[in-house]
């Protein structure tokens, strides 16, 4: 947090509006921040979003009060008071989530009674259930209606199974995914450190850049040279300055090329094939370059220097207290600087790997215990596969049994075993549907709270429950120490989605009373007044001397202008190519010989490259060559209007103080730039939302309390279905099978003789 407060000491260094401009004089933008691994995690619903869609609704319908705000919070300040009215609220409030877990217990203790009971009608008193005796004239039309509704019955419920299955696997899936979740985020939150560090870095550099160029310009012992140039680069609209740079550009070619020439590997390249076998015409290049001169414009600005050095004496004192404005406000950014770097560092040092190998071994601790759950997963779902399969193919044989003219009393091998599938499916409903329902219960119960008071107020856009149970834990205002109301946590999230700097998102202008800063904001604005105090009595005294006598265009300066032009246009640029392009391809036919050892293929290349060099350097030369006699005739021309200007006006004087704000605007640029950075550059909270939506929105809602959720809902979509094949699949049944004959109706006293498998129907 503290890299964050140390922050705002910047941005109060940056709160003075901008000034006029600052001719070329720029600073660099901070760094981009990198893109983040954790950013590309997605859910991925697999299809099954209506399944969590449909139980997320019957959740809601069963806890349609909503989170327990009142209650929690009466609980925490210890004014909670179980009485009969609360109680009965509470009741009230979660009577639909009461009934249904009571209903499955229910279900659970009365459907094995009412499964005995049917054995003990089917197998004993055959009073229900039992084969007609005698044939049934509407026997085919009830075969395709309860067939009919039977299919219908058996397909929802084989949906049902396969989304068991695919939730048993999600939950799985979402384990595997936290290891991977955890260490991009932890990755991502690495990254964004060095990030910081190197935005950190560039706001010192940036502040340094301000710092020299504020000292080259009121240094007081060039700031004559300094202002002259200033001057003759405005006066001429900057040709005396083009042409200064090409000079300087050209001398520089010059000696790159004379360097390439006079290098040791060069030369020892160039002896090396000389000494090889058959080698003629092979030589370094006998080129001759003229030295150009580069003080063009000091003799230019030597009169008017002269002038301004008459007019400002004595000045060394207001430049030099000009200065130490500037030096104070550069020990203040400094610390500020330095001790944002030592927080990043000191949060960099934290032992994140000791993180990432604890979440692994929690993970693969857990694994053992969730491949156990995935298996008795797989065998509740083989049960109810067990149980449609069984219903299928009973169905299935019994229409394909029942088609054509079969005997009244006789419905072939395929349609009894279509009959006796069903009742086989119908017994293992019996023996099983009470412990389906148990686990769907169980499950309800617990998935049904995580996802109504924990994952769906983490899923709420703006965190109104988790702030509301919050803030009777965590006082954010005091812990940040807002001077006014702090942002919402849901604020503050939504900033950090949109990868907003971390300043914005915290609202961090609100935390005033951490620094001082209207004291700060006083005290910069008072080191600008006092540097202004100071310059203004430079620009006083310029306006008060004497530049009528002042020739920026001597003789002198012509004839130094008319040798740079000669010097210039006279050097032969072709010349030299053709030398350097006929080395070169000498170079490149011996480079081509097999017969060459690894050091002289080395030397030819380093040879090749230097060469290359000296064809780059020739380019601005030929350029320069046939633009340097409009330039300088260009820089005649202005400086003759310049002198006129100089000497017929108190043109010297407005030029003063545009020179002086200029300094001005050098500073604040530097406020400007580094304002803009700290508001939306500096430490982009995007990582933060990536770890929350990552890890506890997907992987933990989504991936998990999704998956659980789909998981008895499945279950339960099961057993609805289950529930009235029982009445068709018995329908059905009696109809596939054999009409008994020989069967007397059996009388209470003779049940025990009976045959249990015409009982049965086996």
């Amino acid at each position: 947090m503290n890299l964050y407060i140390s922050c705002l000491c910047c941005v109060f260094l940056c709160s003075l509006p901008p000034g006029n401009g600052v001719g070329q004089f720029s600073l660099p933008p901070l760094p981009q921040q990198p893109s983040f691994k954790a950013a590309g995690i997605t859910y991925d619903d697999g299809g099954m979003a209506p399944l969590f869609d449909f139980a997320r609704s019957f959740i809601d319908t069963c806890l349609s009060a909503g989170f327990p705000t009142q209650l929690v919070d009466d609980m925490v300040n210890g004014d909670l008071v179980l009485d009969g009215d609360m109680i009965k609220k509470i009741l009230l409030d979660y009577i639909g989530y009461a009934i249904a877990v009571v209903l499955g217990f229910l279900f659970v203790l009365l459907f094995p009674l009412i499964g005995c009971c049917f054995c003990c009608c089917r197998n004993c008193c055959r009073a229900c259930c039992d084969r007609p005796k005698t044939v049934d004239p509407k026997a085919s039309c009830k075969v395709k209606v309860y067939g009919s509704i039977f299919f219908v019955m058996v397909t929802f419920t084989i949906a049902g199974n396969a989304c068991v299955y695919v939730s048993n696997d999600r939950i799985t899936t979402a384990l595997d995914k936290v290891t991977g979740t955890v260490d991009d985020n932890l990755d991502d939150f690495d990254l964004f450190l060095k990030s910081a560090e190197k935005q950190i870095d560039q706001i010192g550099a940036n502040f340094n850049a301000t710092t020299t160029e504020i000292d080259k310009q009121l240094d007081s012992t060039a700031f004559s040279q300094t202002l002259s140039e200033y001057a003759v680069s405005s006066l001429t609209g900057g040709a005396v300055q083009r042409l200064q740079d090409s000079a300087e550009s050209a001398k520089a070619n010059i000696d790159d090329i004379n360097t390439e020439l006079t290098n040791q590997n060069f030369i020892a390249a160039i002896n090396m094939m000389q000494a090889m076998p058959g080698v003629t015409g092979i030589a370094v290049p006998t080129i001759t370059l003229p030295t150009v001169d580069t003080t063009i414009l000091t003799d230019i600005t030597s009169d008017l220097k002269n002038s301004v050095n008459g007019a400002t004496t004595g000045i060394q004192t207001q430049l030099d207290d000009a200065k130490k404005q500037v030096s104070d406000m550069s020990t203040q950014v400094n610390s500020v600087v330095n001790g944002m770097k030592d927080t990043v560092e000191n949060v960099r040092n934290s032992n994140l790997d000791s993180i990432k190998d604890t979440v692994g071994d929690t993970v693969d601790t857990i694994k053992p215990f969730d491949h156990y759950r995935w298996i008795a997963g797989v065998v509740i779902g083989g049960i109810i596969s067990l149980i449609v399969g069984l219903q299928f193919f009973g169905l299935g044989l019994g229409v394909c049994g029942s088609c054509g003219s079969p005997p009244e009393d006789s419905k072939g091998c395929m349609s009894n075993s279509g009959g006796r599938m069903i009742i086989a499916s119908i017994i293992f409903i019996f023996l099983f549907a009470w412990l389906l329902m148990l686990l769907t219960t169980l499950l309800f119960a617990v998935g049904a709270l995580t996802e109504k008071f924990m994952c769906q107020p983490l899923k709420d856009p703006q965190l109104t429950d988790i702030e509301s149970i919050m803030k009777d834990f965590v006082d954010i205002k005091t812990m940040l120490k807002y001077n006014r109301e702090p942002p919402s946590l849901g604020t503050i999230l939504s900033s950090c989605k949109q990868n907003q700097a971390i300043y914005s998102a915290l609202q961090m202008d609100k935390m005033g009373n951490l620094v001082d800063f209207p004291a700060l904001e006083a005290q910069i604005k008072q080191a600008k007044l006092d540097m202004k105090t100071q310059l203004d009595n430079v620009t006083t005294q310029l306006s008060g001397g004497s530049f009528g006598g002042v020739n920026l265009n001597p003789s002198s300066v012509t004839t130094k202008l008319d040798q740079t032009k000669t010097v210039i246009e006279q050097l032969d640029v072709d010349g030299i190519e053709l030398k350097i392009t006929g080395l070169k391809n000498k170079v490149d036919t011996l480079a081509s010989l097999p017969v060459l050892t690894s050091t002289q293929k080395q030397q030819m290349t380093a040879l090749t490259a230097s060469l290359n060099t000296i064809q780059q350097k020739l380019v601005p030369l030929r350029s320069l060559k046939t633009s340097i006699g409009p330039l300088v005739t260009d820089v005649k021309y202005q400086l003759g209007q310049a002198t006129t200007q100089i000497n017929t006006g108190g043109i010297m004087t407005g030029l003063s103080e545009k020179f002086i704000n200029n300094t001005f605007d050098i500073v604040d640029l530097f406020y400007s730039s580094t304002k803009n950075a700290i508001y939306h550059d500096l430490g982009k909270c995007g990582p933060v939302w990536n770890l929350y939506n990552s890890i506890v929105i997907v992987s933990v809602c989504q991936y998990t309390v999704d998956g659980l959720n789909g998981f008895w809902f499945s279950l339960g979509w099961c057993i609805f279905f289950l529930l009235p094949s029982i009445v068709f699949g018995i329908k059905l049944s009696n109809l596939f099978r054999d009409i008994p004959t020989g069967l007397k109706e059996p009388r209470w006293n003779d049940r025990n003789k009976v045959r249990p498998q015409d009982a049965l129907g086996f």
